[in-house]
């Protein structure tokens, strides 16, 4: 899931990347100098919050030291964002791709170089949450440590497999897919055919992330297809029940770290439903299949539909915006400013109320979908409701933060109101 927190990484470098003027004083060993300078220090901020709360961790109340990082964690990767345009911008590392670009450096490369500050920071920041984690585990088990406690290195490549990594670089791959079709329209293509090769390359581009993204997406993440068995078969018969084809089974193996499951890719066959190790641990038949049921509500609802709607408005007052824009009065670089911010702010706001009316269709639609596929809740959505709200309170217990409204989720407790509604 991608939070508020890594989309606004995307559109401020994306936004940096526009003001850059590709003109520099700077050398260009200065620039890369302080811009991974920059990087350090804020990894170096977040490893002395982090022994900061092991200090403190007998002095704390209510709270562990795994805890206190979490939150030291959030807010670091907030200021991250507030400060990288002096990341890219002020340091010359911004106006250093630029001129690459301009000398003849693909422009897919620079672009990823644009993103590789927030993906070394990102890199340190999961090492220490592993090292981290490493010592509050031991902690907790020194009485009875048996030796099969994870290596740090090995809780660290399963945080880069799992943890936000995964989330930013989904939000990079189309963006550098189309930049490469530019690319390749740029050397395939005569000059006065390259606007419309561009254009081609750029749609089939799309299409492939669109068919694809969930199977190289699996496979960073490391799912593996379901195993035999009678939950598989369980959960095959509720698929044929409901009529819902073209919807393949996964497990995600995470060493019980990951207590999810997410329906990926928009089109029958291409679609999978990924089930976390750490879910079927946790939950109980009845609630593992609300959240199943949940999952398969959003096909059932076709809610890739809902969610795509704010982008389709973006474009259009966009449109809108450049058809009654007086030149006469404003330049075209007031036009395109006010555009991408009017772009920004539509799809934020956008993103957010559809996600949350999708989250409440799926509840409610999960509890009708059970009273007909779930033999101990046929005919009973008002059942379906309790186990739904019960498996939600199971899987928020450990992490309370999560209770709590974000971007993309309502909170818990409106969640539970719109469930008390289902069944009257």
């Amino acid at each position: 899931m991608i939070s508020l927190r890594l989309f606004l990484l995307v559109l401020v470098t994306l936004a940096c990347r526009e003001l850059s003027e590709g003109e520099s004083t700077i050398l260009p060993q200065t620039a890369i100098l302080a811009a991974m300078g920059m990087v350090l220090g804020f990894g170096l901020l977040f490893k002395a919050s982090a022994i900061q709360a092991l200090s403190k961790r007998q002095r704390c109340t209510g709270i562990t030291a795994w805890e206190r990082s979490c939150r030291d964690r959030e807010c670091i990767e907030t200021a991250w964002v507030v400060a990288l345009p002096s990341v890219l911008l002020v340091t010359g590392w911004g106006q250093l791709l630029s001129q690459a670009q301009l000398s003849g450096v693909p422009q897919t490369l620079t672009l990823l170089g644009w993103f590789l500050p927030s993906l070394l920071l990102l890199v340190l920041l999961e090492l220490t949450s592993a090292q981290l984690e490493e010592l509050c585990v031991a902690e907790r088990e020194s009485d009875d440590d048996d030796g099969s406690r994870q290596h740090w290195a090995s809780e660290w490549l399963v945080r880069m497999r799992l943890g936000e990594m995964a989330s930013l670089l989904t939000c990079i791959l189309p963006i550098a897919m189309i930049s490469l079709s530019a690319d390749l329209a740029a050397t395939g293509a005569a000059n006065e055919h390259a606007a419309k090769f561009t254009a081609l390359s750029s749609v089939v581009a799309l299409i492939g992330i669109v068919f694809f993204m969930p199977l190289w997406l699996g496979g960073w993440m490391g799912v593996v297809p379901f195993p035999e068995g009678s939950l598989r078969s369980r959960i095959h018969g509720q698929f044929q029940t409901l009529d819902l084809r073209g919807i393949r089974l996964m497990l995600l193996p995470s060493r019980g770290r990951w207590p999810g499951a997410a329906l990926v890719g928009w089109f029958p066959r291409f679609r999978r439903l990924w089930l976390g190790d750490a879910l079927i641990e946790r939950l109980s038949p009845q609630q593992l299949d609300m959240v199943i049921m949940h999952e398969l509500a959003h096909v059932a609802r076709m809610h890739f539909l809902w969610r795509i709607s704010p982008v389709l408005l973006v474009f259009s007052l966009v449109g809108m915006l450049w058809m009654v824009w007086p030149l006469h009065i404003f330049t075209e670089s007031a036009r395109l400013g006010v555009s991408c911010l009017v772009a920004s702010l539509t799809l934020l706001v956008g993103l957010n109320k559809v996600a949350h009316a999708c989250e409440f269709d799926a509840d409610a639609t999960a509890c009708t979908l059970a009273s007909r596929a779930c033999d101990w809740a046929m005919g009973n959505p008002s059942l379906a409701a309790i186990e739904l709200e019960s498996a939600l309170d199971s899987l928020l217990h450990d992490c309370p933060h999560t209770a709590t409204a974000s971007w993309l989720h309502p909170s818990l407790s409106k969640r539970r109101a719109n469930l008390k509604k289902v069944g009257r």
